[in-house]
């Protein structure tokens, strides 16, 4: 699991201690998650970056996420659908819904960004 052998051992100490057998079953888990949480959060902390792309700000990326949305739910209409009547129609209402919210967004993008050209 990548755990220490020391933090394994000493898990298995504390862990059998405080809750008998079941603390020593679940004590490389637990450590295994402590460790994760200690590499990610305190001794290796990782800064998110948004992706940039030559001649493209961050409105344009957004746009062209809209638009990629927009498509992959094209294609899913497309896609045999399975299920009861109701599902089905269910369905096809949240993906018109949310293909309105991308094509409306793109819209929206495509405004503020004529508008921070002129």
């Amino acid at each position: 699991m990548g755990v220490n052998p020391f933090v394994t051992l000493l898990a298995l100490f504390a862990f059998s201690s405080l809750f008998g057998l079941a603390g020593a079953l679940m004590a490389i888990p637990i450590a295994a998650m402590i460790q994760l949480a200690l590499n990610h959060f305190v001794f290796q902390p990782v800064t998110v970056e948004m992706e940039v792309s030559e001649g493209r700000d961050y409105a344009s990326r957004l746009r062209y996420e809209a638009q990629d949305l927009a498509r992959d739910l094209r294609k899913q209409a497309r896609l045999k659908k399975r299920g009861s009547d109701l599902t089905i129609t269910q369905v096809e209402h949240v993906m018109d819904e949310i293909e309105t919210i991308t094509t409306n967004l793109d819209a929206l993008l495509a405004r503020a960004n004529h508008s921070d050209a002129e």
